[in-house]
C-alpha cells in the first residue's frame, strides 16, 4: 500500500503544483492538492522507514485521502454551481484541478479499502481454525 500512497501522493503534487503554475503563480489555494499529496508522501516514507508503525501510518494517509476525497467534490460541486451562475466570477481550470483531486483521493481510498479487505481474508485464512 506504499507503493500506491507513493503514486498518489505525486500525482496529487503534479496537479497542484502544475495548476499553481497554470493560474500564473497567483492563487495559492491552487497548492491545496500539492498539500495533499505531500501528506501522503510523508505517510508513505515513514511507512517505508519504519515497518513497526506501517499499518498505522497507512490509516492516517487513507483518512487524508477521505479528507481530499471530501474536500475536492465539495470544492468541485461549489465550483460547477458558479460555472452555471452567469453572474459569478468562476474558474474552469479550479473547477476541473478540485474534481480531480477528489476523484484521485475517492480512488486511493477505495483501493486502500480494498488492500484492507485483501489483507484481512489474508490474516484469517493463515490463522489456525478451532
Amino acid at each position: 500500500m506504499a507503493r500506491t500512497t507513493i503514486i498518489f501522493g505525486l500525482l496529487l503534487v503534479v496537479l497542484g503544483v502544475g495548476g499553481y503554475l497554470d493560474f500564473g503563480r497567483s492563487s495559492l489555494t491552487a497548492l491545496i492538492p500539492a498539500l495533499f499529496g505531500l501528506a501522503l508522501l510523508i505517510c508513505a516514507a515513514i511507512a517505508i522507514g519504519k515497518p513497526s508503525v506501517r499499518i498505522h501510518v497507512i490509516h492516517v494517509a487513507v483518512l487524508i485521502g477521505l479528507l481530499g476525497a471530501i474536500a475536492g467534490t465539495h470544492r468541485a460541486a461549489v465550483g460547477i454551481a458558479r460555472l452555471l451562475d452567469p453572474d459569478a466570477d468562476a474558474k474552469p481550470g479550479a473547477v476541473i484541478a478540485t474534481a480531480l483531486m477528489g476523484f484521485f483521493c475517492a480512488a486511493y481510498v477505495i483501493l486502500a479499502i480494498r488492500s484492507f479487505l485483501i489483507a484481512r481474508r489474508q490474516r484469517r485464512s493463515r490463522s489456525p481454525r478451532s
